[in-house]
Parts: structure tokens; C-alpha cells; sequence
């Protein structure tokens, strides 16, 4: 599971947890794969109840008529959906909210240029136009879809429990333990959004000297740019520098870096960014999306131009040099996230928000 499905169980456990009942609606695309996704399975290990509709296209009048299935017979007041083709369809089963209310919570768009991904978000834009509430998690989105026209628009940080996932001893141990090397890591998905090869480029221009005993640099992922970022350590020849360590738990790939580098084309309220803040993990981060909203520019972190190598050079030559810094840093940015991305807090303003709606 990646940021925004984690972030989705979560708030439907938090909802639970305050006596909320909430029905759960899967589109299960079988063109993608017969067998339910992830997320699917995680939900039902949790005892969440769901259904999941198979569906062949990208729009489905099964589960339109399902949607209002699902609202009529459980006698739901609000529907939410989460992902362009959950908004899609949720606006036309709803007759444009005017069934029953709809809210949507926008993880964001990749971006890319790709026109069909392009006109995918121009047809979720058009749908969230007629929604009763949309929910930016981030300061950026917020304003990105004021600018698209989107009038009722409600700024809601995803929220996260930092001692559900590390206590600050357990977070604080890396700083004792002088047998492991000095780890800049990258974690998330192998593409073109994530942008690791700003992150091989930045590595190449360091100074050579002593470089392998001074720090060693991670990259966790799986996903489609993986061979080509193997053929650009090689060309680059970083082999000795740089290791891909695949797929890894967020907890094991905590446990061995220092500092969490993020240089994301785009990012929305990232959720590889906060588990690094609950670790004391400081973040060199691109200035892109809500990035600046979870790190403090040379408080809890470090913010660059992006696409600027010759910046993400000098912060990694920072931490280098300055090694007890990202200690200060990584324990402000704890502090930053317990103040203002609490999950409790997030769920209350779920909580808020749909009270003001009914």
C-alpha cells in the first residue's frame, strides 16, 4: 500500500473508533487483475466490511446502482469517495450530490504528460465541480482546485499516530548505534514521478574522497524505472555507493537511515515524509506540492529547487559534514508532526465537517 490507501484505512478505523458506521465500496478493475488488490485484503484482515464490485471499463452502472444500493440500505447520510474513478462515479450516483451529499478527499495527480492521464484528471475536475465538499490535504492542492473553479473546498491534513509506529527511544536508537554508516535513503515507488535519478545525479557529484566511508545511500522500492536506474548507477558508476534494496518495510528501512530524501516531481501530503518525521528521521525534500507544509527549511528538514542537483548536492554535503545535526533536525520534525498532524485531530475534523454538511 502506498500514502493514499493507507491513509484511507486510517481514517475509516479512526471514523470506527468514534461509534461512526461506515460501508466500504471497492472497484475491482479485472482488466488489471482477477484477484482483489491490496488494499482489499488489508481491509478485511482489519474486520472492516466491504464489497468489492468487479468491473471490466473504467465506468461501471453496477456500481453506480450499487453506490445507491449501498447508501439506501444501510441508511447512510454522506458518500466519500477517495480516487478519480470512485468520483466519478459518486457524482453520477448521486445525481451531482443531489441524492444524498458527497465529499471527496483528492490525494492529487501525477502530473505526467500523458494525455490520457491529462484528460482522466480534467473528467475528475468536472466531476468534483459538483460535489457538496472536497478535501485538499495539503495548502497547494487547496489552492490548485480553488484556481480549477472548485468553490467548496476544505483544507484537511491526513493525520498519523507516531507512537502507534515508534516510540521516540525506539526512533532514538540510530543515534547511539556508530556501527551503522552514515544512510541517505529514498523510499516510495520506482518512477518517474519519485525522480530517484535526481537523487543518483546529486550522489555523482559529490567529492569522492572517502565518500563510501563517509555515507552510503539506499534506494527502497520496486516499480517500472528500476532497470533503468540500475543502467544510470552503472553509467554513473556508483555501484560501490549505492545500493537497491527493493522492497522494505518502512519500519526496517527507518531502523538504518539517517536521512529520508524525497525528490519528488510532485508530492501532495506524503506519507513517507511523516513516517520519517515519527522516526526523527530529518527529510532533504523537493519544494514541490505540500512538501512545505510537513518541513521546517532548515528546521526539521531541508527543502530544495525542484529538479536542482547542485542543491541536493549541498544539503547531503551538509548532513555529511554535520553529522549531529540531523539529530536536532529529526527531533523538531517529530515535534512538528505531533502538533499539527496528529490522526485524532484529523478525524475530528472528518467528524466536523460532515456534522456541518447534515
Amino acid at each position: 500500500m502506498y500514502g493514499a490507501e493507507r491513509a484511507t484505512l486510517d481514517l475509516v478505523l479512526g471514523l470506527q473508533s468514534r461509534g461512526i458506521e461506515v460501508a466500504v465500496v471497492f472497484i475491482q478493475e479485472n482488466r488489471l487483475s482477477e484477484a482483489p488488490g491490496p488494499l482489499v485484503n488489508v481491509f478485511k484482515s482489519a474486520g472492516i466490511a466491504i464489497r468489492s464490485r468487479p468491473v471490466q471499463g473504467r465506468l461501471s452502472w453496477n456500481v453506480i446502482n450499487d453506490i445507491r444500493d449501498v447508501m439506501s440500505s444501510y441508511h447512510l447520510p454522506i458518500l466519500h469517495t477517495i480516487g478519480y474513478k470512485a468520483d466519478i462515479h459518486g457524482c453520477l450516483a448521486s445525481h451531482g450530490g443531489r441524492l444524498f451529499p458527497v465529499v471527496s478527499t483528492v490525494h492529487g495527480w501525477l502530473f505526467r504528460p500523458k494525455p490520457k492521464e491529462l484528460f482522466y484528471q480534467w473528467l475528475n475536475i468536472a466531476a468534483l465541480k459538483r460535489y457538496t465538499r472536497v478535501i485538499a490535504l495539503s495548502r497547494w492542492y487547496e489552492q490548485y482546485l480553488v484556481n480549477k473553479g472548485i468553490s467548496r473546498v476544505v483544507h484537511i491534513p491526513a493525520g498519523i499516530d507516531p507512537d502507534a509506529i515508534a516510540s521516540t527511544s525506539e526512533a532514538s536508537k540510530l543515534y547511539a548505534d556508530e556501527s551503522v554508516p552514515f544512510t541517505f535513503g529514498m523510499l516510495g515507488r520506482l518512477s518517474w514521478e519519485k525522480n530517484q535519478s535526481l537523487f543518483l545525479r546529486a550522489i555523482s557529484t559529490l567529492p569522492q574522497s572517502n565518500m563510501v566511508a563517509k555515507a552510503r545511500f539506499l534506494i527502497a522500492g520496486e516499480g517500472p524505472d528500476r532497470p533503468r536506474l540500475e543502467e544510470e548507477i552503472v553509467r554513473l558508476r556508483l555501484s560501490q555507493s549505492v545500493e537497491m534494496k527493493g522492497f522494505m518495510n518502512s519500519s526496517d528501512f527507518f531502523r538504518q537511515v539517517h536521512v529520508l530524501v524525497q525528490c519528488s516531481r510532485m508530492e501532495n501530503l506524503s506519507y513517507s515524509m511523516m513516517e520519517s518525521m515519527v522516526w526523527m528521521r530529518p527529510v532533504i525534500a523537493s519544494d514541490a506540492g505540500g512538501s512545505s507544509d510537513l518541513i521546517q527549511d532548515g528546521v526539521s528538514g531541508c527543502l530544495i529547487k525542484k529538479g536542482d542537483v547542485a542543491s541536493l548536492s549541498d544539503k547531503l554535503l551538509l548532513y555529511i559534514n554535520q553529522k549531529d545535526l540531523y539529530e536536532v533536525h529529526g527531533r523538531m520534525g517529530r515535534q512538528h508532526l505531533v502538533k499539527f498532524f496528529a490522526r485524532q485531530k484529523s478525524i475530528d475534523r472528518h467528524i466536523e465537517l460532515y456534522a456541518k454538511i447534515l
